[in-house]
């Protein structure tokens, strides 16, 4: 979950001069798929700190002088690789350029490290990208914002922490709470509602304030993941920072001051947690069939199951159920986790996670494929996966696919590439997905892929050629909302 500068770089100097706009889908096709399995914008990590936000916010600029004159406008980011583009640059902007010494107004640096003057009139258009952003990801939303903080609180809480109030916040909350006897008994949910009843919140820099007040449910999963990190921290492989699913700095700020003592006495915990949603995944250095990753979650009671609902299924069209059991849960602070899982899925339209109890069934998360696609008239029983990523492509039709892909489909199926290249030979697959087969492949705006075999209920066979929108097939005339002249960078 990483974008660097040398990407940013790499892709902004692949754009056409003629169709700047590209770089938009090409970025954002690449954060669309990061945001499938993590819950925060600020999760994605900077490897070069604030230089890799430098980076982006230079070509961004750029990018956009071609369309604006020296005025923001909102209404040009109608289309979802916008969206999470713009969103990104709110967030990493919030992080980097917004605090007291900086300046205590969040639109004026989003405006003016874009090359454009801050109009208030702009802030809450502009404010609803965003939260249409998180919607149509998944992203947090933090339902217990005030409707009069509905815009720049969730983009600073999607930042979490800023770098510059890190220090501050691990030594008057952490440290403090965690030399605290008492806090070994709360979980912490408990510890986040003790901070908002103290006066010194009221002092705290906004983003750590906001922090505290309105960033449920991530605040109290974060205080816990530190709890986790130190009493693990002498066991610890120290350069191993991402065994702790928290971002890289705040566990540099928190390893700065890992030569204090604490008073705490309890077990060492030895297990690995991970934070994001669950996803369908096919590495096939990992596994021969499609799995899925299921980080760890919270649970109610020891002996619960993870539920897997396939529904819509292939072959049948009855509903069918697999049943894992959690096992010996992880236990901080009080609260009971499960481990992180890897489970075998069944080939189906819908799958549906949960976690089964004595209270019923929990549902965590549905995933969806859709078998429609562009200019077919029937719906195909094909898979896509991301071969980078190794995540399957939710495909529909304003998605943008990746250039290589897996593509899996039945064993009785031909596909066959039109102007794309196929890598592997066909390949078949097991257990579940015996019937099966995969080869892997590169796709571009001219490939056509010709199908040939069972239809959706394997009732019949069709016969049905599609394209996909690839990174590569935008071709959006741009509308020039700049001066006559081409921008000196472009020409």
């Amino acid at each position: 979950m990483k974008i660097d500068a040398n990407s940013i770089k790499q892709i902004f100097e692949s754009t056409p001069k003629y169709n700047p706009q590209e770089f938009l889908y090409q970025t954002g096709a690449i954060l669309l798929d990061e945001f499938s399995d993590i819950k925060l914008i600020g999760q994605i990590e900077r490897p070069e700190g604030e230089e890799t936000y430098r980076v982006f916010q230079k070509y961004l600029s750029k990018i956009l002088k071609f369309y604006f004159n020296d005025k923001f406008n909102p209404h040009f980011f109608e289309f979802k690789e916008a969206r999470a583009v713009i969103a990104l640059y709110f967030v990493w902007t919030g992080i980097f350029d917004y605090g007291e010494d900086r300046g205590k107004e969040l639109w004026p640096h989003i405006f003016e490290g874009l090359g454009c003057c801050h109009n208030t009139n702009l802030s809450s258009p502009s404010g609803q990208l965003f939260l249409k952003c998180l919607e149509e990801n998944q992203l947090e939303q933090f339902s217990d914002i005030p409707t009069n903080f509905k815009y720049v609180t969730p983009i600073l809480l999607h930042g979490l922490i800023p770098d510059i109030h890190m220090n501050k916040f691990i030594e008057e909350y952490i440290l403090t709470e965690f030399e605290n006897i008492k806090a070994r008994y709360e979980t912490g949910e408990s510890v986040i509602r003790r901070w908002k009843n103290e006066p010194k919140l009221s002092t705290q820099p906004k983003p750590i304030e906001y922090f505290i007040k309105y960033g449920q449910p991530i605040n109290a999963e974060l205080i816990e993941r530190f709890w986790h990190m130190l009493l693990n921290w002498k066991d610890a492989k120290h350069g191993e920072w991402w065994h702790w699913s928290i971002p890289k700095y705040m566990f540099d700020a928190f390893e700065k001051h890992s030569d204090k003592k604490f008073n705490i006495n309890r077990d060492i915990l030895k297990k690995k947690e991970h934070t994001g949603r669950p996803v369908i995944l096919f590495d096939f250095e990992r596994s021969d069939i499609p799995f899925i990753q299921i980080p760890s979650q919270k649970i109610k009671e020891r002996n619960s199951t993870i539920i897997i609902n396939y529904r819509s299924c292939i072959r049948n069209s009855t509903p069918s159920t697999s049943k894992h059991e959690i096992g010996v849960p992880i236990i901080i602070a009080g609260q009971s986790y499960s481990n992180s899982e890897e489970l075998p899925v069944f080939p189906s339209r819908i799958w549906e996670i949960g976690i089964q109890d004595s209270s019923g069934f929990n549902k965590i998360i549905s995933i969806e494929n859709s078998f429609k696609f562009p200019n077919a008239n029937n719906n195909i029983p094909v898979f896509l996966f991301n071969s980078n990523s190794n995540k399957l492509v939710k495909y529909n039709e304003n998605t943008t696919i990746p250039n290589n892909l897996l593509i899996v489909f039945p064993q009785n199926a031909s596909v066959k590439l039109k102007n794309g290249e196929q890598f592997t030979e066909e390949i078949q697959l097991s257990g579940e997905w015996r019937e099966w087969k995969y080869f892997n492949c590169s796709v571009n705006k001219s490939t056509t892929i010709q199908y040939s075999g069972p239809d959706i209920f394997f009732n019949t066979n069709i016969e049905e050629n599609f394209k996909f929108n690839t990174l590569d097939s935008v071709n959006v005339k741009p509308e020039i909302k700049c001066k006559n002249e081409v921008p000196g960078w472009m020409r």
